[in-house]
């Protein structure tokens, strides 16, 4: 996939499936994936209020199609929305390279591989200002890469959690928007 020339401005979330929009383990075949609800409505309302693109940061891509599944899920009808898989394929030739040299785990290698990739590959113009990574297994002692970008879950997506990636994604038009008709600001734990 391709990023077209106005994605770049757009804020990226790197989005985890197994264990992040349904149980872990749970995953075995797209169309016999139980989900929860109330996780996929979350990223669904995150992604259209920061008008933000899916990049899909999971390892069970090669197993089978996940963009057309997942757009399916997340952003019904807006499948436009998922503009990039993390391939593990990619990663996999560098990572004990990757491993000996910054100590990223695969999942990690993944993501910091694709931002690389994408804006040496000049499908990004520049490597986005606004971006988060929602992962259930991701955020314990992460890379400076990372560092404050990772949202872990642990079951389905609390309010907490969405905040915590709004914030990461939000266009400082959204925050001046929430701080005019709230009076407050959004505040949030995510992962150092």
């Amino acid at each position: 996939m391709v990023i077209t020339m106005e994605a770049h401005e757009k804020p990226i979330l790197f989005l985890d499936i197994d264990g992040t929009l349904g149980p872990d383990g749970q995953f075995v075949r797209m169309e016999h994936f139980e989900h929860w609800p109330k996780s996929c409505a979350a990223i669904q309302r995150l992604v259209r209020r920061c008008d933000a693109r899916i990049v899909i940061s999971s390892a069970r891509i090669g197993e089978e199609e996940l963009a057309d599944p997942v757009a399916a899920l997340v952003v019904p009808g807006e499948p436009w929305r998922i503009v990039g898989e993390c391939d593990p394929a990619r990663t996999s030739g560098n990572r004990e390279r990757q491993a000996g040299r910054t100590g990223l785990t695969d999942k990690e290698a993944m993501v910091v591989q694709w931002l690389e990739a994408a804006e040496a590959n000049r499908t990004l113009i520049i490597r986005p200002e606004r971006w988060a990574v929602v992962d259930d297994k991701m955020g314990d002692d992460p890379p400076w890469q990372l560092a404050g970008r990772i949202v872990t879950v642990d079951g389905p997506i609390t309010d907490e959690q969405w905040w915590a990636l709004w914030a990461l994604l939000a266009s400082p038009s959204l925050w001046a928007e929430q701080l005019s008709t709230s009076g407050i600001a959004p505040t949030a734990r995510v992962a150092p």
